[in-house]
């Protein structure tokens, strides 16, 4: 079995050995638990976003990245590819599902934030003051 071992982590386990937040984090990696919620980008963590469900790197290049060949630009002559075709039609549908997600989470936050605002009806003739600023008169 394949161990990773990352260099001079252990002087960062020490500094942040009070840490509430690391010691929670570093406890699910240790015990492979949080397989799901972090992705490794280069020997870094990503965590994925609660409103979309993906990683910012994820959505954008539809994968983690295992090499760094991997965020290499392909070149700009295209001959017609039908891999290619039915890649740019999976990242159309999951930009629409993340765009689906975001406008729930939206409304989410939304009915969250109504909850405490009281609703003002108006009707014709009903007396109400105004505050206007000087700046939305010219002289």
């Amino acid at each position: 079995m394949l161990k990773i071992e990352l260099i001079g982590f252990e002087e960062l386990k020490e500094q942040y050995a009070d840490d509430e937040d690391f010691a929670e984090a570093w406890s699910k990696v240790q015990n492979c638990q949080a397989a799901r919620e972090f992705h490794n980008h280069e020997g870094f963590l990503m965590r994925v976003h609660s409103a979309t469900g993906r990683s910012p790197f994820s959505i954008v290049y539809q994968k983690v990245p295992r090499h760094a060949i991997d965020l290499i630009k392909p070149p700009k002559t295209y001959k017609g590819n039908a891999a290619a075709e039915s890649m740019a039609k999976e990242v159309q549908s999951m930009q629409q599902q993340v765009h689906q997600m975001l406008e729930a989470m939206n409304a989410k936050y939304k009915k969250a934030a109504d909850k405490h605002r009281k609703e003002q009806l108006f009707s014709e003739g009903d007396m109400v003051m105004v505050f206007l600023r000087k700046e939305r008169f010219t002289v």
